[in-house]
């Protein structure tokens, strides 16, 4: 009985390890952005984050750079930022980041910065823009 009950619980044991545990994801984009993968920054990222009154998006986006609406790339691109006219592919990365040369820590009013796994995918998508892709 006792060599029983033992490959019982083995069989069981095993069949677990097998199966395992599926588990919930509450944010699966955030699972593909720490595997160095990114979602779509525009939405994913920009519209949440920058959107809003008053902010980056039309009509009167702050800086005149609209970050919300269809063309964000072109407009990235083709930006140059309020501080020393730097490319805004550079300046905007650095706004994400502590102590920015120029002005305030974005996203303005949050008192947390973006999440590093966010800042290192909008760093991605900036280097893919500076290097002229889309």
């Amino acid at each position: 009985m006792r060599r029983l009950m033992r490959r019982a619980f083995g069989v069981l044991a095993v069949g677990s390890l097998l199966v395992g545990c599926p588990g919930a994801l509450d944010r699966p984009e955030r699972f593909f952005m720490d595997a160095g993968v990114c979602s779509d920054v525009e939405t994913t990222i920009f519209v949440p984050s920058c959107g809003g009154v008053g902010c980056h998006e039309n009509p009167g986006a702050a800086g005149n750079l609209d970050l919300v609406s269809a063309g964000v790339a072109g407009r990235i691109k083709a930006a140059t930022s309020t501080c020393m006219a730097r490319p805004m592919t550079s300046y905007l990365l650095e706004k994400l980041k502590p102590s920015p040369g120029c002005g305030a820590l974005m996203p303005l009013g949050s008192n947390d910065p973006l999440p590093a796994d966010q800042v290192k995918c909008v760093e991605q998508y900036l280097a893919r823009l500076a290097d002229g892709g889309a």
